[in-house]
């Protein structure tokens, strides 16, 4: 369940009637400090407690905090509708700057440097403390100067990140709000997307405008004010290059500079480094999963800056991959979607790897989603190995006559592309010759992808009007002003984000009731408050 919280106050929790958000988006990518917009009506207690560049913003999912940041924007609508924009707390580090230095030292000793700096210009609520730095030098030495007075945020891209790699993240314990410097990170999302699961679609970008195959590594400065190069220790040559690489692109240069690095080996080391990683193109894969925690699933939710285990035997992926990017729908946890990577590998590794039976991997990969089924889980992995075997042997022996195949597969599996779980029961019978066997059976594996693209388009069209909001069912197309809400214990009517009728314990309650035509009263009885006169006409 997730809450919102500015300055202390809660502002929204979706149990409480009066502390609702008509629109809540979070995006969260590393090395950024994220925004989260929401949208409110002037009918909230706390229409006007956020203010501008002060207050702070905290998102949370049960107990753990999502985001913390401050509102950056307002935008006022025709019907007094506000839209808040907040950014995440590293966007703090741009309200300081840093005063000409000079540092020699660890990477631990010089985020400690930036970091007082920045502390000592800004209030406690934008204050960090250094955690854990996991980023090193292969020297444990680096070499950082600055005189033109840069952001503090500017310093750690340029100075840290863009030179040494990693992820800025912040942490928060207790009170104290940490910023980390990882290398990488360990920490790994318990719930998988899986194709034939809650994978819902899937891109994968590949980008060749940073290839490089040749780099000039360039050191500290000398005294004659040229710089280190790397000639004296590769055979007069100032740049490392790929043969295999430069055959197929060309030579493509890059110069980088180390001012740390004062030894002609470190420089080379360091080049090489570099190449091994230029060299190749850089992909990213978005996906759009849907949360199976937010359906009902004993699973644990989708999280930011966690590694994510992605199967889909269709694109050849099975690997665990880096949620460098997401954006989180509070209202609508079903539409939540992930960014994985980057991640740098050859050409060679990206192609979609489409085996000789991948016809009969995807539909294996239907049947195993009956695993998916909680109240049959004992039943179905022995039932699972056991369809396998028939389909297996039943494949075998179609290979081994020549004139007729007879093959009777009879299989339950589970759809689970529209997060509806059912089961239905399939028979197919082949009776051909072994020439048109192959071909009859694409044609049944191609109707099975048909359907479940089928079924995620149709499910695609039915979010847009009929969506399931923390456990209850929202009628009507989003951000329109008229919703009908169906809950355990009344079924409601909001005009503007505001409640305006609704039907409970056999009872209707509206706050106005006009009839244009006729009502017909049985049993009338009618109690008038003290002061309050009746008008009208009894026929």
């Amino acid at each position: 369940m997730y809450r919102v919280k500015i300055d202390g106050k809660l502002f929204y929790d979706p149990r409480m009637q009066d502390y609702q958000l008509t629109e809540a988006k979070l995006q969260q990518e590393v090395n950024k400090a994220g925004t989260f917009a929401m949208r409110i009506y002037p009918q909230h207690p706390l229409y006007t407690l956020p203010q501008k560049m002060q207050s702070i913003v905290i998102v949370q999912q049960d107990q753990a905090i999502l985001f913390r940041g401050r509102v950056l924007n307002e935008n006022i609508g025709f019907y007094g509708d506000k839209l808040l924009t907040c950014e995440g707390q590293l966007a703090f580090l741009n309200d300081s700057i840093v005063r000409p230095y000079q540092y020699k030292g660890s990477v631990a000793g010089y985020l400690e440097l930036l970091i007082n700096q920045h502390n000592s210009q800004v209030d406690d609520a934008r204050r960090f403390a250094v955690g854990n730095v996991t980023v090193t030098d292969p020297n444990d030495y680096i070499t950082r100067a600055a005189s033109d007075y840069p952001s503090t945020m500017t310093e750690l891209q340029d100075k840290l990140v863009k030179l040494l790699g990693g992820y800025l993240m912040p942490r928060i314990a207790g009170d104290t709000v940490y910023l980390d410097y990882l290398a990488d990170t360990d920490v790994k999302n318990l719930q998988d997307v899986e194709f034939g699961v809650n994978l819902l679609d899937l891109s994968m970008i590949l980008k060749g405008q940073d290839i490089t195959t040749a780099i000039i590594p360039l050191g500290a400065q000398q005294e004659d004010d040229s710089r280190l190069t790397i000639k004296s220790v590769n055979n007069g040559l100032d740049y490392v290059s790929d043969p295999e690489t430069t055959a197929k692109y060309g030579l493509i240069y890059k110069t980088i500079i180390y001012d740390d690095v004062t030894l002609p080996e470190n420089l080379l080391r360091k080049g090489r480094e570099a190449l091994g990683e230029a060299m190749h193109p850089t992909q990213t894969i978005n996906v759009t999963a849907a949360d199976l925690s937010a359906a009902g699933y004993d699973v644990q939710s989708f999280r930011f800056g966690r590694y994510e285990k992605v199967r889909s035997r269709p694109h050849g992926i099975d690997t665990y991959m880096l949620v460098s990017k997401m954006t989180t729908d509070l209202l609508n946890p079903a539409s939540n979607k992930l960014t994985l990577g980057v991640t740098r590998k050859s050409y060679t590794e990206y192609q979609f790897q489409i085996q000789k039976d991948q016809e009969k991997e995807v539909l294996d990969i239907f049947i195993h989603t009956k695993e998916e089924m909680k109240d049959i889980q004992a039943e179905t992995n022995s039932g699972l190995d056991e369809i396998r075997n028939t389909v297996q042997t039943n494949y075998t022996n179609a290979t081994q006559y020549a004139d007729k195949i007879v093959l009777d597969a009879l299989t339950e599996y589970v759809k689970t592309g529209d997060l509806e779980s059912f089961k239905e029961t399939i028979s197919t019978q082949f009776q051909q010759t072994a020439e048109d066997f192959t071909f009859n059976f694409s044609r049944l594996v191609e109707q099975i992808n048909t359907m479940e693209g089928e079924s995620q388009s149709q499910f695609a069209e039915l979010k847009k009007y009929i969506r399931f909001v923390n456990g209850n069912i929202v009628l009507g197309e989003e951000n329109n002003p008229l919703i009908l809400t169906i809950r355990n214990d009344r079924i409601a009517f909001t005009q503007a984000g505001v409640e305006v009728a609704y039907f409970s314990n056999s009872k209707m309650y509206v706050k106005k009731l006009e009839v244009t035509e006729a009502v017909t009263l049985v049993n009338l009885n009618i109690t008038l408050q003290p002061g309050v006169a009746l008008n009208g006409n009894i026929i």
